[in-house]
């Protein structure tokens, strides 16, 4: 069984999928599985996919027959591991070579510790650093309720959700929900189990490949991902 488990859950992500698996096949820490949970896509995603299965066996994929939420989807591709820590990971972004080796470090020098993540920036279509985030989560040695506390009233940024984490801690909480706000939801209940420590260098470069949005048409798009049946509630 392999140390860490990589879930990406993709849905149409033919474009980028390859540059996102090279970025994690390039990591200096090859203890590593990768389960590919794939939400009905309807363009070349699978073909990309398979692709890498047939020369790499620590890549697994899997598809849903037919769509289900993001949230379920997120879900089923954790219920496909075993492994002592996980990950989410995007379909479209890159990480820095050393990401896992010192995720992995951290947390096995911190039996307290259930997530560690690194700074994070957007990057463009070229891969060009568009905008640094200051998402700073940090709860190390905080008592339960300080963590919690720390994480609701002061984030404003939640990509930490695609730090490492320990997957025990994971299977404590409800997971991600049907709901607008599930991944804060799944964070702050994680931030229960266990701290929450920031590396300052910037590991993660998460993809912008969206157009501007307003908050109206963000609040619309979410709730159409996590929570499909209540969109015709929103005015």
């Amino acid at each position: 069984m392999r140390l860490v488990s990589i879930g990406v859950p993709v849905l149409n992500e033919e474009q980028y999928l390859s540059q996102a698996l090279d970025s994690l096949l390039a990591q200096d820490f090859q203890d590593f599985e990768i389960i590919i949970c794939d939400n009905a896509s309807n363009d070349q995603t699978e073909k990309v996919a398979q692709k890498y299965v047939q020369i790499n066996n620590r890549i697994k994929y899997f598809r849903n027959q037919h769509k289900i939420t993001m949230s379920q989807n997120w879900n089923k591709v954790f219920q496909l591991t075993k492994s002592k820590y996980f990950m989410w990971a995007s379909g479209h972004d890159l990480w820095h070579k050393n990401y896992i080796s010192l995720c992995v470090d951290i947390l096995e020098k911190n039996n307290e510790a259930v997530l560690v993540y690194g700074s994070s920036c957007f990057i463009n279509e070229k891969n060009e650093k568009i905008k640094v985030f200051d998402n700073n989560v940090d709860t190390n040695y905080l008592k339960k309720t300080d963590r919690f506390n720390k994480f609701i009233l002061s984030s404003n940024d939640f990509r930490c959700l695609y730090g490492l984490m320990r997957s025990e801690a994971i299977k404590k909480t409800h997971l991600l929900q049907d709901i607008f706000i599930a991944d804060i939801l799944f964070l702050s209940e994680l931030s229960i189990f266990g701290y929450f420590i920031k590396i300052p260098e910037i590991l993660y470069f998460d993809r912008n490949i969206r157009p501007k949005e307003t908050l109206f048409l963000v609040v619309k798009r979410y709730i159409h991902e996590f929570s499909p049946k209540n969109e015709m509630r929103l005015i």
